[in-house]
């Protein structure tokens, strides 16, 4: 996974990233807009085909609308070489 970008698991609606290397975050991939799923992580955002909204890998934080509201958290952990996502 590259360092500012992220993985989309489209069967479990969940987005992992790694925002600064050896950090894992997950985030629900459903767009705080409309609920669309997000498609796209590219240049430290995850992007909703829908309206065009993005957030950042970082902290799942909106940073172009027109959705305002953070992505959910998904719990993480890293166990060795595996990341471990709670549903």
């Amino acid at each position: 996974m590259p360092v500012g970008g992220g993985v989309i698991y489209t069967d479990a609606k969940v987005i992992v990233t790694q925002p600064t290397k050896g950090t894992f975050l997950a985030f629900s991939a459903l767009c705080t807009h409309q609920g669309f799923a997000i498609n796209k992580i590219a240049d430290g955002v995850m992007t909703c085909p829908l309206h065009g909204s993005q957030f950042s890998v970082a902290d799942g934080a909106a940073v172009k609308g027109p959705a305002t509201s953070a992505l959910g958290k998904v719990d993480l952990k890293v166990d060795g070489d595996s990341l471990i996502v709670t549903l």
